[in-house]
């Protein structure tokens, strides 16, 4: 099989989509972020996982690197000839899955990843209590924005021949309320693993049988897999104050001007994500807001 790298920034989603990638083909899926692993990838590997190059591996102990580390990381990692890159993942797959989930909630859902990390607790168990994230949120999300647009960029700079890469939404995947949005997504994801050398299962196919499994896999196994605890109790929310919120706008429109004219899905994509802020304004509460 010719496998192929599901990139996504971390809090994106990326264990339910390989889920519905295994469930859809019966085909494994793994994860790596070393290249030395990928020699004993088995024998039926689909799929290889990876949040590079977001910053999650490139700094021990401190999870926010310093101010000198990041504009000469994102300058060799985005330039893609460079030496200094770990690694070129065109030498090792010839096509990529890129999922994408809006900043405004895979930033704090990286977030949980970090808290329950820190706290001994299981993956997907805790939401993080509310003042842990505004003072993390202060603190990294310039960072972290920047690390969420660029690793973006990356995946869309080095694939950019669309038969080579399908841009996959979180929003769009887990679209329980509206199920033809959902439906649909999981036939362009079926659509995009029949066209995997050496991949042959009829399921694939049968449209009625994609929707059947999209349906078990994320609306009906979804609560399984969602955070059931909030550590300070109460309503679960992860507010951000207009300065972020323009940020984010900035970033995304600047994203929709760069890509979208060259590609569709991803113009879609922008377009709705700057509904989505436009949104949030009407219903933020601000908490934690910087003076």
């Amino acid at each position: 099989i010719n496998w192929f790298w599901q990139a996504s920034y971390p809090g994106s989603g990326a264990d339910m989509h390989t889920d519905l990638t295994r469930t859809l083909t019966g085909y494994e899926t793994a994860y790596t972020e070393e290249l030395d692993e990928l020699s004993g990838l088995p024998q039926h590997t689909l799929a290889v996982k990876t949040h590079w190059p977001s910053l999650k591996y490139f700094y021990e102990g401190d999870r926010t690197p310093s101010p000198e580390f990041l504009p000469r990381f994102w300058k060799d990692v985005l330039d893609t000839d460079s030496k200094k890159n770990r690694y070129d993942p065109r030498q090792y797959a010839s096509r990529v899955l890129l999922l994408l989930r809006h900043p405004i909630d895979s930033i704090p859902s990286y977030f949980n990843n970090i808290y329950e990390e820190d706290n001994g607790m299981d993956g997907h168990s805790t939401h993080a209590p509310l003042e842990a994230w505004v003072g993390w949120r202060d603190y990294n999300f310039n960072v972290q924005l920047m690390s969420w647009v660029n690793h973006t960029r990356y995946w869309l700079d080095l694939y950019p021949d669309q038969d080579s890469r399908y841009v996959s939404s979180y929003e769009s995947i887990t679209s329980s309320k509206d199920e033809k949005r959902g439906k649909k997504s999981a036939l362009q994801l079926a659509r995009f693993l029949r066209q995997t050398s050496g991949v042959d299962t009829a399921l694939l196919d049968i449209a009625d049988d994609v929707a059947c499994t999209w349906h078990q896999v994320v609306v009906d196994a979804r609560g399984g897999t969602q955070r059931s605890t909030n550590a300070n109790g109460g309503q679960y929310v992860r507010p951000y104050d207009a300065s972020h919120l323009n940020r984010m706008e900035e970033e995304l429109a600047k994203m929709k001007l760069e890509y979208g004219s060259k590609y569709q899905d991803v113009a879609d994509i922008m377009r709705v994500y700057l509904q989505m802020l436009r949104e949030k304004r009407k219903t933020e509460i601000t908490v934690g807001e910087n003076r």
